[in-house]
C-alpha cells in the first residue's frame, strides 16, 4: 500500500510538472512570436517591419530599380513604382508587385495592408501620372496560398483577379496599351 501512495505521488508530481513546463514553454513563445517567428510553409523569417529597419529589409527582398516611393504608416505600406522604357508596364508590374506582395505579407507580420501605384511618364508630359492601382490586405482569402499564385496567373487581365486584388486601371491604362 506505501508502495502505491508513492507511485501515485510520483505520478501527480510528474503531472503537474509537465503541465507547468507546457504553459510556460506556451508563454514564452506567445512573447517571442511578437518580434521574429519562423514560418513554417516557407521557413523564412517574419519580422516586424518599421522605420529602423524599413530601408535594409526591403534591399533585402526587393528589386528597387522600379521604386520611386515608399512610405510605411499605421500598418500600411504604400509603394509607388515607375515604369521606365526597358520594360512594358504589364512587365514591370507582373516582376515587380509579387515581390512587394512577399515582402508585405511573407516577410513580415506587421504590414496590414499593401497600397500599390504605378505611375508613367507620358510623351508630352513633364510629370508622371498614376496608371493603376492595387490594394491588398493581409486577411485577403487568396493570400492564403501565398503570393506564388501571383507567378502563375494573367491577374492582370482577369476580371476575377483584378477585383480580388482591387486593381483600378486609369484612363492612362488604356492609353498606354494602345500605343
Amino acid at each position: 500500500m506505501k508502495q502505491m501512495k508513492g507511485l501515485l505521488l510520483a505520478s501527480l508530481l510528474t503531472l503537474i510538472i509537465s503541465v507547468s513546463l507546457y504553459y510556460s514553454l506556451l508563454h514564452m513563445n506567445e512573447n517571442s512570436n511578437r518580434d521574429i517567428q519562423v514560418n513554417a510553409g516557407t521557413h523564412t523569417k517574419q519580422i516586424s517591419l518599421n522605420n529602423d529597419n524599413f530601408v535594409d529589409v526591403i534591399s533585402d527582398f526587393i528589386d528597387t530599380s522600379h521604386l520611386s516611393k515608399i512610405n510605411l504608416k499605421n500598418n500600411v505600406l504604400e509603394v509607388v513604382l515607375l515604369v521606365n522604357n526597358e520594360q512594358t508596364p504589364e512587365q514591370m508590374i507582373y516582376t515587380n508587385l509579387p515581390q512587394f506582395v512577399s515582402l508585405a505579407f511573407d516577410h513580415t507580420l506587421n504590414i496590414e495592408q499593401l497600397q500599390v501605384k504605378v505611375m508613367e511618364n507620358q510623351q508630352n508630359r513633364n510629370d508622371s501620372v498614376i496608371i493603376l492601382t492595387c490594394n491588398l490586405y493581409r486577411n485577403d482569402a487568396w493570400l492564403v496560398n501565398g503570393s506564388q499564385q501571383l507567378k502563375d496567373a494573367d491577374w492582370l487581365v482577369d476580371p476575377n483577379w483584378e477585383q480580388r486584388m482591387r486593381i483600378k486601371k486609369t484612363i492612362y491604362w488604356q492609353l498606354q496599351s494602345e500605343i
